[in-house]
């Protein structure tokens, strides 16, 4: 199946999503990793900042970042964000030196209606191992964890487990994890907290998120430079 119509339609979209929830795999396949990639896209009107940032899980020593200015994929619309910034993380991926091993998104894998957010549609989309890592809640509900870090809870839609809220510093907000694709729960927590060193957000995705912003700014800046 096209997982990116060149036209988009909700109807299309649903169809796409209840696919991608029935192919998910939700199992740790893999052995050990020497690094993890985070994803964030940041934009301005129909200009996208596509950023990767890869760390290797030994020491946290940066091997690539990468941060490409394309254009946004579709509106966003609740539910659908896969096919905002989908298209723009398709084009960036193109340009990176070496495959991610595991991805990071700032968004929701099976936390969500379909079963089949972001990390989700992108994991599947690139066949490649991924977690969902999103700042706040977007289905079902929960149990605020303890406020020490590592204390988790999980979360629940419709009696089903699709994701767990984790606290990965003491008594800051949680973050809300969730299995994207060829991963389990138990290992997506694990791997959210080991990179979580100081901050809420794992350093992959908090960098990604740092370059994504800065290169954004710095191209309108030369946009508006070059317009005077």
């Amino acid at each position: 199946m096209e997982l990116f119509p060149e036209k988009f339609s909700q109807k299309k979209a649903k169809s796409i999503q209840s696919y991608l929830a029935r192919n998910v795999v939700k199992q740790k396949d893999f052995n050990e990793l020497s690094s993890i990639t985070g994803v964030d896209v940041s934009y301005a009107d129909d200009v996208a900042s596509v950023a990767f940032v890869t760390l290797r899980l030994l020491d946290f020593v940066e091997l690539e970042r990468l941060c490409v200015i394309t254009k946004a994929g579709v509106s966003y619309k609740p539910g659908f964000l896969a096919f905002r910034e989908g298209p723009p993380i398709i084009d960036a991926y193109g340009q990176l030196r070496q495959k991610p091993e595991l991805f990071l998104f700032d968004g929701h894998g099976i936390a969500h209606p379909v079963r089949a957010g972001l990390a989700t549609h992108m994991g599947i989309y690139f066949d490649t191992p991924a977690i969902g890592c999103a700042k706040e809640i977007f289905c079902g509900e929960y149990k605020p964890p303890a406020y020490l870090r590592g204390s988790y809870s999980g979360i629940r839609d419709e009696g089903e487990l699709i994701g767990a809220a984790l606290r990965t510093q003491n008594s800051l907000k949680p973050v809300f994890v969730s299995i994207g694709h060829r991963i389990d729960l138990g290992s997506a927590i694990q791997y959210t907290l080991f990179t979580c060193r100081q901050h809420r957000l794992p350093d992959p995705v908090r960098l990604a998120h740092q370059l994504s912003k800065s290169s954004l700014a710095g191209y309108l800046r030369n946009q508006e430079s070059l317009s005077k």
